[in-house]
């Protein structure tokens, strides 16, 4: 399973907490029951998550919202067409928060490295004498 470090987890519960203070239980509901479904992993934990993982699991569950939307209206979906749907929506939706968040870039934090390139993991040492 995926997880999400510990404190983006103390940030989305503390927006919760300020959604609820501003009378928006919906928005607060919302991030907490999320949030009880998700395992947590140390900050500084060594994590890697290609693309390919991340963009598939967005769409397992979107998929997961169009069972609910076809039990809700007692359709049959057409695999295909959904499939379809289910790429252009996730494409979408990932360009929006990120873009919206400010990542510009499109990489995401946590995609292996390349062959040939090098960290750039800060290390400071500091010597007192």
């Amino acid at each position: 399973m995926k997880t999400i470090k510990k404190i983006q987890a103390r940030r989305l519960l503390a927006q919760a907490n300020e959604a609820e203070i501003q009378k928006k239980p919906q928005i607060a509901n919302h991030i907490r029951r999320a949030l009880d479904k998700q395992e947590l992993r140390d900050n500084d934990k060594h994590y890697v998550y290609a693309k390919v993982d991340f963009k598939d699991d967005v769409q397992r569950l979107l998929w997961s919202a169009a069972f609910r939307v076809a039990d809700f209206y007692d359709f049959t979906l057409h695999a295909d067409e959904v499939q379809d749907i289910i790429e252009r929506t996730a494409e979408e939706y990932i360009k929006e928060l990120r873009v919206q968040a400010g990542n510009t870039h499109g990489v995401g934090a946590y995609e292996p490295k390349v062959p040939g390139e090098e960290s750039d993991d800060v290390i400071i040492e500091i010597d007192e004498e």
